[in-house]
């Protein structure tokens, strides 16, 4: 009973006076746009949709999710600043599928997560294929957990055997 009459009285006082109402700006910050895709004009950059970006652990470049086009992109960023970046296709063909392959077949579907080791290999939680699959650093994909089942479950085990939610990431 008390926390709820403590509850009710934060939320008055919340009310009464709320904290939001005083904005309070600390200096010394400087923002600076790293890239800015609306200023390509070809593809692939002129139609990335960046979801996830991961820095690629052996070098200055980073790795960038398209979830709505179920595509992965590296950054490459120049050593002059007077450069601009440059954005490549690393793995994925625009179309919300399963395949594996190289870099121009290879498919997700709406991946959200994925992680990057120090060899710079890619751990994708493919979600919506209900699998795990890993993309070198040439482009080539494959399936690494979940292939066999490919849906929904929570099954431990071999690799291949696992399943998973499709709520994972």
């Amino acid at each position: 009973m008390a926390s709820l009459l403590l509850g009710s009285l934060l939320m008055v006082a919340l009310a009464i006076n709320p904290a939001s109402s005083k904005l309070v700006l600390e200096e010394g910050y400087t923002v600076s746009t790293v890239i800015d895709f609306n200023k390509f004009s070809s593809p692939p950059a002129n139609r990335v949709h960046p979801y996830a970006i991961v820095p690629l652990l052996s070098s200055r470049d980073l790795v960038l999710l398209d979830s709505t086009g179920s595509t992965f992109y590296t950054l490459s960023f120049p050593s002059s600043e007077d450069k601009e970046a440059e954005i490549k296709h690393l793995s994925g063909n625009d179309k919300a599928e399963f395949l594996d392959g190289d870099a121009k077949v290879s498919s997700f579907n709406k991946p959200k997560s994925f992680a990057v080791d120090e060899a710079g290999n890619v751990y994708v939680a493919d979600r919506m294929n209900y699998v795990i699959r890993k993309i070198n650093r040439s482009g080539f994909t494959t399936t690494i957990a979940g292939g066999y089942s490919r849906k929904i479950g929570i099954t431990d085990g071999p690799a291949q055997n696992a399943s998973f939610a499709n709520d994972f990431e």
